[in-house]
C-alpha cells in the first residue's frame, strides 16, 4: 500500500476504519490496489461497544478496522489516539451544518501537520507559494512533493468564513428542528426515532427516521413516494458499501457479509432538517407521516409552535 494518496498528514501515517462505510475511505485501498476487507461496529441497538463485526475474509484482506503493518500503526493504540486528537477532519456539503458546496478542512494544533497538508493539498506547492500574495509573500515557488488538487476553493472558502460565523445559531435551530420532530413523531409505534445521548453534542446534520418493518408491511418506496406527492422531500443515509455494484461484483460483498448494515437499510428514511426549515413545516412532515403509516391524523403535544426560535439566523 503506498503512501500519499489520501494523507491526512498525521506524522505521514495513513488512516483508515474511523468512518468504514464512508466510499471516500474505503475506495482508496482499491485506487492503491490493495485488498481489503469491510467491517463494521456491532448493530447500536444493542448497545454495543468495541466490538467489530468481521465482513469476508481472505487471505490477502486487509481489515479497515484494523492495520497493514508496514504503513499504519496500531489504530487503537495510546500513540493513534494522540495522533487523531492533534488532527480532526470536517466537510462541508450541502446537508452539513456548514456548507460551502463542496469541500472540506482539517484542524490541528500541529504546525508540521498543517504545513503538510498545505503542501500535499495544492499541487505540492512549498510553503512559501501560501505567503506569495502578501506583503511579505515573493512570486517563487517550488513543488517539493508529488502533491494533489484537493484544495478549498477561495469562493467557497468565502461563503464557509460566513458560514462559521453563524454555525452556532444554526445548530440551535437544527438542534430545535430535531427536538420538534421527536416530539410529533414520539407516539407512532412504526417508527424507531434518532436519540441523543446525555454525553454528546448532537450534530443533526440529518433526522433520520427507521420504519419498524417487523410491526407490519412497510415498504420504504411507498413511504417515500406518498411524501413526495404532498410536496416533502426526503433522501436515505446510506446506501451501505458492500451493497453497492462496484464492491458487490469485483470484490464479491453479498449482503450477509455485513448483516447489521443490510437489515438497517431497507429501514431508514432522512427527513428534512435545515435551520430555515419553519416549524409549521416540520408539523406537516409529521402529520403526512403519520398518516400514511397510520392512517391517524397527528396527535398535538406540549410544544408550542410559537415558542421556537424563528429570528433570522
Amino acid at each position: 500500500m503506498k503512501r500519499g494518496a489520501f494523507e491526512t498528514a498525521c506524522g505521514g501515517r495513513l488512516f483508515a476504519g474511523a468512518v468504514v462505510m464512508m466510499l471516500v475511505i474505503a475506495s482508496m485501498p482499491v485506487v492503491w490496489g490493495a485488498s481489503f476487507q469491510l467491517a463494521q461496529a456491532q448493530d447500536r441497538r444493542e448497545k454495543a461497544e468495541g466490538d467489530v463485526e468481521a465482513g469476508k475474509t481472505g487471505s490477502t484482506a486487509v481489515r479497515l478496522a484494523s492495520i497493514v503493518q508496514r504503513d499504519f500503526i496500531p489504530l487503537f493504540s495510546q500513540e493513534n489516539l494522540k495522533q487523531w486528537r492533534q488532527c480532526g477532519p470536517g466537510h462541508f456539503t450541502v446537508t452539513n451544518g456548514v456548507a460551502t458546496g463542496e469541500g472540506g478542512m482539517a484542524c490541528t494544533d500541529s504546525q508540521k501537520d498543517a504545513d503538510r497538508m498545505r503542501i500535499m493539498s495544492l499541487h505540492g506547492i512549498s510553503r512559501d507559494a501560501w505567503m506569495r500574495y502578501t506583503s511579505q509573500g515573493s512570486w517563487y515557488y517550488e513543488i517539493v512533493a508529488p502533491g494533489y488538487k484537493y484544495n478549498l476553493t477561495d469562493l467557497a472558502a468565502a461563503i464557509g468564513l460566513h458560514q462559521l460565523r453563524k454555525a452556532d445559531k444554526m445548530h440551535e435551530r437544527r438542534s430545535q428542528r430535531a427536538q420538534l420532530y421527536s416530539e410529533l413523531l414520539g407516539d407512532i409505534d412504526e417508527l424507531i426515532l434518532p436519540r441523543e445521548l446525555p454525553d454528546r453534542i448532537h450534530s443533526w446534520h440529518l433526522y433520520p427516521i427507521r420504519l419498524q418493518k417487523n410491526r407490519q408491511n412497510v415498504d420504504r418506496s411507498s413511504v417515500i413516494s406518498q411524501l413526495r406527492t404532498e410536496g416533502i422531500s426526503t433522501s436515505v443515509h446510506w446506501m451501505p458499501l458492500h451493497l453497492h455494484p462496484y464492491y458487490r461484483d469485483a470484490l464479491g460483498y453479498k449482503p450477509s457479509d455485513c448483516p447489521c448494515a443490510t437489515s438497517l437499510y431497507p429501514e431508514l428514511i432522512s427527513l428534512p432538517l435545515y435551520p430555515d426549515l419553519a416549524p409549521e413545516e416540520v408539523k406537516r412532515v409529521c402529520e403526512s407521516l403519520k398518516r400514511i403509516l397510520t392512517g391517524k391524523k397527528l396527535i398535538s403535544v406540549g410544544t408550542d409552535l410559537e415558542t421556537v426560535v424563528e429570528e433570522k439566523v
